[in-house]
């Protein structure tokens, strides 16, 4: 039976719709984040990175500061719509998301406003962040709070812990004391804390709110 008019127009419509998408995403270059100083402006382009600051205000829209794994590289991202209207409402600090938007050029920096729906979660924080990433690029995530996973070793000072990353050779001070009972020198955990300066020694630390042991 050949479809009527109607329901040929409803077909082409549906098809029209599509190879528009189709083209919209083959016209989208991925691009790092570093890539994108000197893209030109009203570029459309897609770029992934890790959350490192959060800022939503009471108009709706939402700023995003996204760091690039390697780097450091940051680039500013916009949304003029509600975070909790979209896909990715419950992103937060350290989480990797791919964004897709229009490239504006200001003060020589490039801003990207995302389009609607253009933010979507790659993988939750305790899945991204590292303790080299947060030694490598510490700016990033000062006075944050976030998740970090790493093997935790003890000094011949019992009071004296840290979270490391034995292939990198990073680590960081834990403040928490005592450790939970079930962690040991060697454990595997996830701690959830914020990177504070310790200004008597002026380095860095994880101020822990909570430790996750991982079943090995």
């Amino acid at each position: 039976m050949i479809p009527g008019s109607r329901a040929l127009g409803a077909m082409f419509a549906v098809f029209l719709a599509a190879l528009l998408w189709l083209s919209a995403q083959a016209g989208a270059p991925m691009l790092c984040v570093s890539d994108l100083r000197g893209v030109e402006d009203g570029t459309i382009i897609r770029t992934s990175g890790i959350v490192a600051e959060l800022r939503e205000y009471e108009t709706g829209s939402t700023s995003i500061l996204l760091a690039d794994h390697s780097s450091g590289d940051t680039v500013r991202v916009l949304l003029l719509t509600p975070l909790a209207s979209t896909s990715a409402s419950d992103v937060s600090i350290g989480d990797e998301i791919l964004v897709r938007g229009v490239i504006s050029v200001e003060a020589a920096r490039p801003v990207v406003f995302a389009e609607e729906g253009g933010v979507s979660i790659l993988s939750k924080a305790r899945y991204s962040l590292s303790v080299e990433l947060i030694c490598t690029h510490w700016r990033l995530f000062e006075y944050d709070r976030f998740n970090v996973s790493g093997i935790v070793a003890i000094e011949q000072d019992p009071e004296s812990a840290w979270l490391t990353d034995p292939l990198s050779g990073h680590r960081i001070r834990l403040s928490s004391q005592p450790l939970p009972e079930i962690v040991a020198a060697g454990s595997r955990v996830i701690v959830d804390c914020t990177l504070l300066m310790d200004m008597r020694t002026m380095s860095f630390h994880l101020n822990v709110w909570d430790m996750t042991l991982v079943p090995t």
